[in-house]
């Protein structure tokens, strides 16, 4: 993802705290955005949660429950909270 297109994502996620994203699995608040590859997510999350928002606590619990790695998969990793925003840099993933 390029710069541009991540700054309207952060800008956009920042400017809904208000009307923040709820997880369809466990009702908590989204806080953190996060890209896996269409493959994985499909493979990982339920068929009844695909299109729907999904926290990463839930996803990493469905990848879990399925004895999926997805650590070498996932990227733009965002934390967007009411304050403030980070954005993280991944520089190593290993699955447990």
């Amino acid at each position: 993802m390029n710069t541009s297109n991540q700054n309207k994502i952060i800008k956009f996620l920042f400017n809904i705290n208000t009307t923040r994203q709820i997880c369809k699995v466990c009702g908590l608040p989204d806080y953190f955005n996060f890209n896996v590859p269409d493959k994985i997510w499909q493979r990982i999350v339920p068929r009844i949660y695909q299109n729907k928002v999904v926290c990463l606590p839930c996803f990493d619990r469905f990848a879990t429950i399925k004895n999926i790695n997805y650590a070498k998969y996932f990227s733009n990793f965002l934390f967007v909270g009411d304050k403030a925003y980070f954005t993280f840099k991944i520089i190593e993933a290993l699955d447990n």
